[in-house]
């Protein structure tokens, strides 16, 4: 006779085989009946049990039919992960600074216009009220001219025609050195203003190419050098910035530079020793001669000086 037993190899977490043999024997007659089979190999998570190989392959209950083990990251993966995130980090920093750059250079940009627009609005009523104080100043002075030589008995002689004509030179003379001085002065703030904003724009575009060859280089120290250099530009913009307006900066730089109010002093000072004088004709015309310069002034600028004062034909 055969004897089978058989043991439930999932209950309880115990595993084994099954036990097979043989007896044989006379139930009858006192035989004895031997058991031959195997022992059943135990295996489980029971306290006083020891755990051992899976010698079936069970799989988890819970695992996919397909899975397959995955293998943990190698100390060279998670180096290159890290370098990889370090590179990202400096990156984002050097384009973090983008807002930054655009706002401080439109900022330039507005305030140098500001500038600008008002220092030549300055130079032009430097140069009208000059055109003004000369004018009443020759027009104030032709009754002095014309009572000068009444009073030496040659009012009506050709000394004071001659006298008032020269006059009339010396004040259009003037005129022009002041349009000249004015055309000096618009030429200088030009000057400021043109190199000025080739610096602002060359230092923007300068940032520009930085920010946009970002994604072209995975190299740290080209990324700390990206963001040194944008670090220290801002600075000097943001520097620019705060002096732009003040007289310690390009406002006094420019106001400097494009101050005639020496040299229009100098115009009404020769025009006031030709006018105020009570020389004969011949010496007033060689004093009228070295008063001003020529040039300055256009046509149209004469024209309306003319018409706004009865001396000038």
């Amino acid at each position: 006779m055969v004897v089978v037993a058989t043991f439930n190899t999932k209950k309880n977490g115990v595993s084994g085989t099954p036990i097979q043999g043989s007896a044989s024997g006379s139930l009858q007659g006192g035989s004895t009946k031997s058991v031959q089979g195997t022992v059943p190999v135990i295996q489980g998570s029971s306290p006083n049990l020891q755990p051992a190989v899976n010698p079936m392959n069970y799989r988890a209950v819970d695992a996919p039919a397909d899975a397959t083990a995955v293998a943990a990251p190698s100390v060279a993966d998670l180096a290159a992960r890290a370098a990889a995130a370090r590179t990202n980090e400096l990156r984002g920093q050097v384009r973090g600074y983008q807002g930054d750059v655009d706002s401080i250079y439109n900022q330039l940009f507005s305030d140098l216009d500001l500038l600008i627009q008002s220092r030549a609005g300055e130079i032009d009523r430097t140069a009208g009220d000059s055109i003004n104080k000369l004018t009443e100043k020759y027009t104030g002075a032709i009754p002095g001219i014309e009572s000068s030589y009444a009073a030496l008995g040659a009012g009506d002689s050709t000394d004071s025609t001659y006298a008032k004509v020269d006059a009339k030179k010396g004040y259009e003379d003037s005129l022009e050195d002041v349009g000249e001085q004015k055309a000096k002065d618009q030429a200088t703030l030009g000057s400021y203003d043109e190199t000025t904003r080739a610096n602002f724009g060359a230092d923007r575009d300068a940032l520009a190419r930085i920010f946009a060859r970002l994604d072209e280089t995975d190299n740290d120290q080209d990324l700390v050098d990206a963001r040194n250099a944008v670090e220290t530009k801002l600075g000097t913009a943001r520097a620019s910035k705060a002096s732009l307006m003040t007289d310690e900066g390009l406002k006094g730089k420019i106001k400097g530079a494009t101050d005639s109010s020496s040299r229009v002093g100098s115009i009404q000072s020769s025009l006031d020793n030709v006018l105020n004088s009570t020389l004969s004709g011949a010496v007033k015309q060689a004093a009228i001669a070295a008063a001003g310069t020529s040039a300055g002034l256009t046509d149209e600028e004469k024209n309306q000086i003319k018409a706004n004062n009865a001396f000038i034909s």
